[in-house]
């Protein structure tokens, strides 16, 4: 796994060297179960489509108070358990940031989720940095719920309309069956400290539905038992205690798999002032700027990954070195070792005869 732990810092030094000196909320926003099949049979445009709506979700937020947000989104389709999960986790400026807590983790156990790392206010067209009036929160809770799911209903009724979904039931019966409950997005207070959101983004990147360490097979029964967080039992301010999940082999392979992505997806998503292609990054003033992150070397990630301390001198003990160029002298062999004179051949006398064979 070392190979995954080397673009996963690297991804986490690129989200760094993105961040600014503002306040960043983390936010989850979750997709009904109800709506599992329909994203098993449409994975890339549903998956999408929960990325693109989350961040017009913050987008409409940012417009009523005149102001342009940024967001680091990543989906996240898998739990302890490897049942689907789906959720796009985001990072959006001052916005949304934090772990999830233990009654959300229990409310999405069956969704697909989106997270997000947000910041907490945004940027107007003059470059002034204004924040939202509710100091510990975007927006109300029930008014950021209602516009993700009216936003996501409209956005999936123009791609059934286009032919580009794939249902085998009623399409209007699952509408109006979703329209009935209310969506869960999950956010935290800001927070300056953004190495906890980069950190807990970074469990999500380059990483596995389940190692092996957690898998293990059962010859004897045929049975294929998964270690797992147990969090419907887990205690207040406590970890999760571990459980075991017992399988059959192919049910086992199906979970699995179907946490695979598809191909080309691109699972992490800058949007607004995080994108590469904003106009407005130009504007953004000094005070909320931060050094640039320097994007270390895989040599530098691989010393870190594996406690490598560097080479000391024996004398002096200083890990200070410098290399210097030494230039191969040619004449040295000559100049240093005595090499015998190595016998001439014999000359042919050209009067002699030649000796017969």
């Amino acid at each position: 796994m070392i190979c995954q732990s080397i673009k996963r810092e690297q991804w986490v030094d690129k989200l760094k060297s993105k961040l600014l000196k503002v306040p960043y909320v983390h936010t989850i926003f979750t997709l009904p179960h109800h709506l599992n099949s329909l994203a098993r049979n449409n994975e890339s445009l549903i998956y999408s489509l929960i990325m693109k709506v989350a961040w017009l979700t913050i987008k409409s937020i940012g417009a009523k108070a005149k102001y342009t947000s940024g967001m680091t989104s990543i989906l996240h389709t898998f739990g302890s358990d490897i049942r689907l999960t789906g959720a796009a986790l985001s990072s959006i400026k001052a916005n949304d940031l934090a772990l999830k807590e233990r009654n959300c983790k229990r409310r999405l156990a069956a969704r697909y989720s989106h997270y997000l790392s947000l910041f907490f206010g945004g940027m107007s067209k003059s470059g002034a940095w204004i924040y939202p009036k509710d100091k510990h929160k975007l927006d109300k809770y029930r008014s950021i719920c209602a516009s993700y799911k009216a936003i996501f209903i409209k956005e999936l009724r123009t791609l059934h309309k286009t032919g580009k979904i794939n249902y085998h039931n009623d399409f209007e019966v699952l509408i109006a069956e979703v329209e009935k409950i209310r969506w869960v997005v999950h956010s935290t207070r800001p927070t300056m400290e953004t190495k906890i959101i980069e950190d807990y983004l970074a469990k999500y990147i380059n990483r596995i539905a389940v190692s092996n360490k957690r898998l293990d097979y059962i010859k004897d029964s045929e049975k294929v038992i998964l270690l797992h967080n147990d969090y419907t039992n887990q205690q207040a301010g406590q970890a999760a205690p571990k459980a075991f999940k017992i399988m059959e082999p192919l049910v086992a392979i199906d979970q699995i798999l179907q946490h695979v992505l598809p191909p080309h997806f691109q699972k992490s998503r800058s949007y607004g002032i995080h994108n590469h292609s904003s106009k407005l990054k130009t504007t953004i003033p000094d005070a909320v700027k931060r050094n640039s992150q320097t994007i270390r070397t895989v040599f530098e990630i691989i010393t870190e990954l594996m406690k490598l301390h560097p080479y000391k001198c024996e004398k002096c003990g200083s890990d200070h070195h410098y290399i210097e160029e030494i230039k191969p002298n040619k004449s040295w062999i000559l100049t240093y070792i005595n090499i015998p004179t190595p016998r001439p051949p014999p000359q042919f006398n050209s009067l002699q005869k030649p000796i017969p064979k």
